[in-house]
Parts: structure tokens; C-alpha cells; sequence
């Protein structure tokens, strides 16, 4: 049995990798997130990057910023591991992960300083623009549904909606490392 991405609405076959072996590389990943999430939480401790509960925060307790960056860290080497493996999309793979350590950077450097919406808001829309268009030759997003022009449009905006919502639920206590869970 052969492991399937689903890119664009294209399903690629990942040669080399069955499914016992995508199955061991998440299972790996989770726990070296895991691992790597308790060490960068006494880490940024430690160093006192801490989000204290306000009025508009859903934080019950003081709780360490920046725990993101571990996660991150070994998405980035699942998924260039999984692309060392596999001939799905090689062009692809490395430009998502470079729009996500972008996002990552960006993300560390507001948890630090306090970046404005709108800087925030235009990193986001520059690392989505890239990504998509490295995968404008991959197909359409929605199957057709929609004319070529609106489908990215559309992708742009889903996407732009996914990373604030996650951003959101990042402030709620738990909720985004159980959806990163999730999503795998």
C-alpha cells in the first residue's frame, strides 16, 4: 500500500514510502514534538517569555510564549524527511515550509515584541501569495468549481482564515497543540 498526498486535488504516490512508513514518521514527529515542546517550555521560562492573562486573553494562567517554535522545528524536518522520500511535489514541499518557518518567525517575533495587525496581516498574505504561487501549477484548489482566477483567490483567503483562526485558538489554553495533533 502506497501513502497518498492529496496536493491541489492531485494525488501523488510517495515512492519509498508505504504506509507503515508515513505512519512511523508521525509518530516519530509526535513525539519529538513533544519532547521538543517540554524543553523549549523550561527554556522560554526560564528566560521569562511569558504571556500573562489580560481581559482579552483566554489564557487561565501564566503561561510561556513562544512554545510554537519547537513544533515547527520538527514539522520542518518531518516533512523534508518525507520529501527526501518521495518525488511529491519537490518544488512544493521546501516553498510550504519555507511560508511556514516564515509564519514562525513572524509569529516568535510578535509573541517578543508586539507586532501590529496589519504588519501581521501583510506577512501572512506575502508568505500565501508565495506558497500558492509555487503550486499554480498543480491544479485548482476546489476541483473546478470555480474559474482558475477566483480558485487561488479563494485558497488565499481560506488559508489567511486558517492561520488567524489558529493564531486565536493559540491563546486558548491547549487548543492548538490538540488541532496540530489533529491535522498531523
Amino acid at each position: 500500500m502506497r501513502f497518498f498526498l492529496l496536493e491541489g486535488g492531485v494525488a501523488y504516490t510517495l515512492p519509498g514510502m508505504d504506509l507503515t512508513v508515513a505512519v512511523i514518521v508521525f509518530f516519530a514527529g509526535l513525539a519529538a514534538a513533544f519532547a521538543a515542546s517540554l524543553l523549549a517550555l523550561k527554556v522560554l521560562s526560564r528566560r521569562g517569555l511569558i504571556d500573562h492573562p489580560v481581559e482579552r486573553s483566554s489564557h487561565i494562567k501564566p503561561t510561556p510564549s513562544g512554545g510554537g517554535i519547537a513544533v515547527i522545528a520538527v514539522v520542518v524536518a518531518a516533512w523534508g524527511l518525507i520529501a527526501a522520500l518521495s518525488d511529491a511535489g519537490p518544488a512544493v514541499i521546501p516553498m510550504v515550509l519555507a511560508g511556514g518557518v516564515f509564519l514562525t518567525a513572524v509569529s516568535f517575533a510578535d509573541d517578543l515584541k508586539g507586532l501590529s495587525p496589519l504588519l501581521r496581516l501583510t506577512a501572512q498574505a506575502a508568505a500565501v501569495a508565495v506558497v500558492l504561487y509555487t503550486m499554480a501549477d498543480r491544479g485548482l484548489f476546489f476541483a473546478g468549481i470555480l474559474p482558475p482566477t477566483l480558485d487561488t483567490i479563494a485558497a488565499g483567503v481560506l488559508w489567511l482564515w486558517f492561520i488567524n483562526l489558529f493564531n486565536f485558538m493559540d491563546g486558548i489554553d491547549g487548543m492548538a497543540s490538540v488541532e496540530t495533533a489533529a491535522i498531523g
